[in-house]
């Protein structure tokens, strides 16, 4: 679960900015909505302790992520927290499947190549698995990011933007894929987006 608490965040000459508390707790989603320029972005960043808030506090599973060390708090991140980003951000030398044991890497896991194929196989990839990720089609490459972010079963997932760019049915199948996956890890699901579509799918909504 994720909880946030008196959370504000001020950029070096600009406003200080305010957010409401959230939380969220395993297996549940919170959909977070509002225009540019409202700090969806800087929210999501506080959420994953990408960024320190000037006030308050990020609680993932009762641990304050910002009473860690910065170096902690990396590994904690890579252990909790997995970011389904707008832009997929693979790998284009490696295939399917080695960008997503690049989460287990960057979090000192031993990679579990079967894991890896299992789930990619779970979001219709299998064909795909050993495919070098610029070879596919952008609806695969948003797959094997979905993948990445929760091999090691956080215990939130966050995605930013997921469909921004995604027409009307394939919105519904990428949302559907986060709340399955999510599920599946018995995690917190985060979005954080501009879309008002999303709001025909979550009943828990935060409006920035």
């Amino acid at each position: 679960m994720i909880e946030t608490q008196n959370l504000t965040f001020q950029y070096e000459g600009g406003t200080e900015m305010r957010f409401p508390d959230i939380r969220v707790d395993s297996n549940e989603s919170l959909l977070i909505l509002g225009p540019s320029g409202k700090g969806k972005t800087t929210l999501l960043h506080l959420l994953s302790g990408l960024l320190t808030p000037k006030n308050g506090s990020v609680k993932i599973v009762n641990q304050d992520i910002f009473s860690l060390k910065e170096k902690d708090r990396d590994h904690f991140r890579g252990q909790n927290i997995g970011v389904v980003f707008q832009k997929s951000h693979l790998i284009k030398a490696l295939s399917a499947l080695e960008n997503v044991l690049m989460a287990q890497v960057a979090s000192g896991e031993k990679t579990d190549s079967k894991k890896g194929a299992l789930l990619l196989k779970r979001l219709g990839l299998e064909q795909q698995t050993y495919q070098k990720s610029y070879e596919l089609s952008v609806g695969e490459q948003q797959r094997v990011a979905i993948a990445r972010a929760v091999i090691n079963q956080p215990k939130v997932v966050i995605a930013d933007e997921p469909t921004s760019a995604l027409d009307d049915a394939a919105t519904k199948e990428v949302i559907q894929l986060l709340e399955q996956q999510a599920q599946d890890s018995h995690a917190a699901l985060v979005i954080v987006t501009h879309d008002a579509r999303l709001t025909n799918y979550f009943k828990n909504q935060v409006h920035l």
